[in-house]
């Protein structure tokens, strides 16, 4: 049982179980294949008729019926149709062997076998490869008690998932009703062999009969012994109440109910009714009874025609118990359930669909037609026309109204289910209420479309300040160095930093505007960006040169290795040339002495640039925030260097945008050294 469930584990996601097994399917087939029991002429008649049963429940191309002989350890194929292999069919019996077939009947269980799983069993020496392999194989014991009398099977060659745990279910459901008829018939044959051998009289005979004078039995056939579980000698002279309990399940007694029988039978009345009878050790059986009048060698007689249908009963209770199970998981389900057809009237339908839309009972729901459900007609016919060509639809999102005409949205799963021409019978669905989901995303968009807005007006914000600021800092930088060429040489040392300090504080503050703007549009998402074929080594040796005039001033030493090969990188220019930038400006700007050391080289599809100073450093716990935005080491009113705290956060966004890296690596006290590798241009 163990290796059952996880066989079913295991296919349970290979094979998603899109429809609960359909009990009036599983019931119909059941019931064709008692009556194939007594349509069917012979065992060769009713493996065709199982086999065109399970053909209408699922793909039976390739299906095979193996009958096992347990005393004898054999088994033989009197039931064989295979498109690829060339068996006929036949009662040969043959050693059990160790194929497929005889796996399931040496474990007693089911079997769903891909290739992958035969190939193992191959592999562990538990079967053998026997014919040609199939891409899955279905394997069914077939039981009666505990005895296993055969194996019914179907496979496909060409696609593993053809079958899968909802077949399995579903054969194994009818296997118990396949073997009982298999073992049944086969009972009959018997019985019929041996009274055509000895006892001509009942020759036609499949069920128990027999002969009465006025109430009691003077002959019967073999059957009789069989049905009633004793010998021909216990069951003659006496009277079919006895062997009756006292009281029929209709409440009357079993001696006056029989005798108005037979005394009706003998005017000319045939009657045929079911019978609870008790065999000879009081077991109860359930029976089908026919008397008629006939008369031999002038005498008047009964012919009393018994059927023992314990087994049909039996599956009847099961099958009701069965359908109350799932109408009672259809009744109490947590989602709402309903079948309606073509018109739209509602079948069946749940409790809880009807409080999902509102009404009281399932009676009144089912009153309203589903062209009433829906907000329209029109949506509701769109609705059947997108998903009755494949028959199904999933996840399927619409609004429905409520009794009071309030609107809800609804996500559907819902299929055609149709008859052998393809012609859809009935719709059958199951209903979730989505209207929280749905006010939920209303919401999210509305927020979404805030922060849009937001995002709009602070990029308008940010581009009117820029404007508003640039044009007169543009005008007081220009304006300073025209008074500064002008009167630099014939002014004092106070006046000449003034002018200094003037340039200084003005391009300060055009950086600040310039990271303040491109971090809000990368934040947005909506920085320009274009790339396009350009030199590595000139833009780095451009920067270099701009930058080396600063550390001319200071006690700094600019080291430049960039190597004659041209490095061409595919990017957008100002995105690269901008993060170097900042890069050296940093470099610049944290280090009071020393060497600023930059070094480009080709490592395999990047061109790596390296920038390492001998400045302050950082320690261990910052660099956890590099990347931050407006993040510093120094904060406050006296922090030790000027900047924003957006150089690198805007830094790492531009690499990030031209599909590169960057890498620091720093020591407090030490220096620092930072890395960025950008794609190479792929040659063509």
């Amino acid at each position: 049982m163990r290796a059952e469930i996880l066989e079913e584990k295991m296919y349970m996601d290979k094979n998603v179980l899109n429809n609960r097994l359909d009990p009036f399917i599983l019931q119909t087939a059941v019931y064709e294949i008692s009556e194939a029991v007594d349509s069917s002429e012979n065992l060769d008649d009713l493996y065709k008729s199982v086999h065109q049963i399970i053909s209408k429940i699922m793909k039976a191309d390739n299906f095979y019926i193996a009958a096992y002989f347990r005393e004898e350890e054999k088994i033989s194929f009197p039931y064989f149709v295979d498109e690829e292999e060339i068996f006929e069919a036949h009662h040969e019996k043959f050693p059990v062997g160790r194929g497929l077939t005889a796996y399931v009947i040496r474990n007693g269980r089911s079997l769903l076998c891909d290739a992958k799983k035969h190939h193992e069993l191959i592999e562990t020496g538990e079967v053998e490869m026997l014919g040609p392999p199939s891409q899955i194989w279905l394997g069914i014991p077939l039981k009666i008690g505990s005895e296993i009398i055969g194996v019914m099977a179907v496979q496909d060659y060409h696609d593993s998932s053809t079958y899968g745990l909802q077949e399995k279910k579903m054969l194994k459901y009818v296997s118990s009703q396949v073997a009982k008829a298999i073992y049944k018939k086969r009972a009959e044959e018997k019985i019929l062999n041996s009274e055509l051998k000895y006892r001509k009289l009942f020759e036609s005979a499949n069920d128990a009969i027999f002969l009465m004078t006025g109430d009691t039995f003077i002959d019967c056939n073999a059957k009789t012994e069989e049905i009633f579980g004793c010998t021909r000698e216990q069951i003659l002279q006496r009277k079919p109440y006895e062997f009756s309990p006292l009281v029929q399940p209709d409440g009357r007694f079993s001696k006056d109910k029989a005798l108005e029988k037979i005394s009706k039978a003998f005017a000319g009345e045939p009657q045929s009714f079911e019978w609870k009878h008790v065999k000879l050790d009081g077991t109860p059986f359930f029976a089908e009874v026919s008397l008629n009048h006939i008369v031999i060698d002038e005498k008047d007689m009964l012919q009393a025609i018994v059927r023992d249908i314990s087994e049909r009963k039996t599956a009847e209770e099961e099958l009701r118990l069965s359908e109350l199970k799932y109408r009672d998981i259809f009744t109490h389900a947590p989602v709402g359930i309903y079948q309606s057809d073509k018109n739209g009237n509602i079948i069946s339908a749940n409790l809880m669909l009807a409080k999902m839309l509102g009404y009281s009972s399932v009676e009144e729901l089912i009153k309203i037609n589903m062209n009433d459900i829906y907000l329209s007609s029109e949506e509701r016919l769109e609705f059947i026309r997108q998903y009755e060509p494949l028959g199904s639809a999933a996840l399927l999102e619409v609004r429905w109204k409520k009794k009071n005409g309030e609107v809800i949205w609804i996500q559907m799963n819902a299929h055609a289910v149709k008859d052998d021409n393809s012609k859809t019978l009935y719709f059958e669905g199951f209903v979730y209420d989505i209207n929280d989901k749905k006010e939920f995303e209303r919401r999210i968009i509305y927020e979404k479309e805030k922060a849009q807005e937001a995002n709009r007006l602070k990029s308008g914000f940010l581009a009117t300040m820029s404007h508003e600021i640039r044009t007169p800092l543009n005008a007081i930088i220009g304006y300073t160095d025209v008074l500064r060429s002008h009167f630099y040489e014939s002014t004092n040392e106070e006046v000449r930093l003034s002018f200094d300090l003037i340039e200084k504080g003005g391009l300060r503050l055009i950086d600040t505007i310039t990271n303040i703007l491109d971090i809000s549009r990368l934040q947005a998402g909506d920085f320009p960006i274009e790339y396009k074929k350009f030199s590595f080594n000139e833009l780095l040796a451009s920067t270099c040169n701009s930058i080396n005039k600063e550390t001319e001033l200071i006690d700094l030493k600019l080291i430049t290795e960039i190597p004659d090969e041209d490095l061409l990188v595919y990017a957008d220019n100002y995105c690269l040339d901008s993060a170097v930038m900042k890069i050296l400006d940093n470099a610049v700007k944290y280090s009071k002495s020393g060497d600023i050391k930059v070094s480009l080289k080709k490592d395999n599809d990047y061109a790596v640039c390296t920038i390492a100073d001998q400045g302050v450093g950082m320690t261990e716990e910052y660099q956890k925030h590099l990347y931050e935005t407006f993040s510093q080491e120094d904060v406050g009113y006296s922090r030790s260097y000027e900047g924003t705290g957006l150089g690198l956060a805007i830094t790492k966004r531009f690499i990030d945008l031209n599909k590169g890296k960057i890498q620091i690596k720093s020591q407090k006290g030490v220096g620092t050294e930072v890395t960025l590798s950008i794609p190479l241009l792929k040659k063509t």
